[in-house]
């Protein structure tokens, strides 16, 4: 059996298709294979197909679509199971087309990282193979699918950012210069691609447009979002005025590009210089930090734009994990497995398996709209002692009264000129 929810969700028998029925049955699916081997509530399934306003009608529904799905999946219908409060679709890890790319994607980022770039080169091209489109496509407008999309689409993204680094460190640069010219145009705020653009073009012997390539983006970046090209790209164009030999040296040593879900910021980023810098400051000193405010104060955007900042610093990934949706304090480490891609298991709970992933990692996490959640304060607290790599951004009306905990008090954003557009989160 073959799974696959990157591009248009299939669910193939020794490579025939099955039909998987109506868009709402199809949809049951894609939420079952978002959580494998995950029991999930029969509530929150009614709550996720139905937009949280199921009728009356709905839990019988979704006992036949079950019962359908079941039939389509499986002769001796054992792979969807009901297991106490709710459903447990098995999937074994070569059968899911995502978990496939993902363990793919971290081989060839390790291979990078051991300066292999040959293979890294091979892993990293097989795993973006996989992909057949948006990932979960026909779902992708399902408010349960929306996170995990954004997180798959990240992953991707950093995966072709270090294959494009295997491919420069192999001496591909002429190769992909016409490819990064797409990508760039595509992702026009993906600093990344514009730093391996610059590099080819340097290598290929064409410094001009590698210096133009780097006004054209500083102009978009002051034109459009008021902020100036990070510190990699400062300091590569220096480097290519002053023709410096360790431009055609490996890249890969300090160039892997780590995961990170932090959503794109397309909106100006002004008015906000002093608080950025406080920030700046504040994240080295504390492993917790604390964003407190009120509804509107721009919290959210400036957390975002601090750890777009400093995602480099940290080797294993920057994840995003919004928490407005979620009341229950019991489920916020769910949500962060889901968003840093781990795989629960039923012999650990949720939270000593995200200390045990995290352990020996240097990961950042940001934590979005926690205020409804301050009885799992103590459990924050709990997984950054078990991880020393750890630093978590926090975004809340009240504090989480932590030991080390930096609070950091947002004021409301400043009224922008007309012209402007308001960011405004909750």
């Amino acid at each position: 059996m073959e799974f696959r929810i990157l591009g248009q969700l299939e669910a193939l028998d020794s490579g025939d298709p099955l039909n998987l029925g109506s868009p709402r049955q199809r949809a049951l699916l894609a939420r079952l294979l978002i959580s494998p081997n995950k029991v999930v509530t029969t509530d929150l399934l009614l709550e996720d197909l139905w937009w949280g306003e199921p009728p009356d009608t709905a839990r019988h529904t979704l006992h036949v679509y079950i019962s359908r799905l079941r039939r389509a999946l499986d002769a001796e219908r054992t792979r969807l199971e009901h297991d106490g409060q709710g459903y447990r679709l098995s999937v074994e890890p070569d059968e899911l087309d995502s978990a496939r790319f993902e363990r793919l994607a971290a081989e060839g980022r390790a291979a990078l990282g051991r300066r292999d770039a040959a293979s890294a080169a091979t892993q990293l091209r097989e795993a973006l193979s996989i992909w057949r489109g948006p990932a979960l496509a026909d779902v992708a407008d399902e408010p349960f699918a929306r996170d995990e999309a954004i997180r798959l689409e990240q992953l991707r993204q950093s995966t072709l950012e270090n294959r494009l680094w295997a491919d420069l460190e192999l001496g591909h640069h002429n190769d992909v210069v016409g490819e990064l010219h797409d990508l760039v145009a595509q992702f026009p705020y993906r600093e990344t691609l514009w730093e391996q653009l610059m590099l080819a073009l340097y290598r290929d012997g064409r410094q001009t447009e590698a210096l133009r390539a780097y006004q054209t983006l500083r102009s978009n970046l002051v034109a459009e979002l008021g902020i100036e090209p990070g510190p990699a790209l400062r300091r590569l164009e220096e480097q290519i005025l002053a023709h410096d030999p360790a431009l055609e040296q490996s890249p890969t040593e300090t160039h892997a590009v780590a995961p990170s879900t932090l959503p794109l910021q397309r909106t100006s980023f002004v008015g906000r210089e002093r608080e950025l810098a406080q920030g700046a400051t504040l994240l080295t000193r504390s492993r917790l930090l604390t964003l407190t405010g009120a509804p509107g104060a721009g919290k959210t955007r400036l957390a975002l734009r601090l750890a777009t900042d400093h995602e480099h610093e940290y080797a294993n990934g920057a994840y995003f994990v919004p928490l407005a949706a979620i009341t229950n304090p019991r489920q916020w480490d769910t949500a962060v497995a889901q968003a840093v891609g781990l795989r629960e298991t039923p012999q650990e709970s949720v939270l000593d398996g995200l200390k045990a992933y995290l352990r020996d990692r240097r990961v950042l996490l940001v934590l979005d709209n926690f205020e409804q959640l301050l009885q799992a304060a103590p459990q924050v607290g709990e997984l950054l002692d078990s991880a020393p790599g750890l630093a978590i951004m926090v975004t809340s009306r009240s504090p989480l009264g932590l030991t080390g905990e930096q609070e950091f008090p947002i004021p409301p954003l400043p009224v922008p000129p007309s012209s402007a557009l308001a960011d405004v989160d909750a």
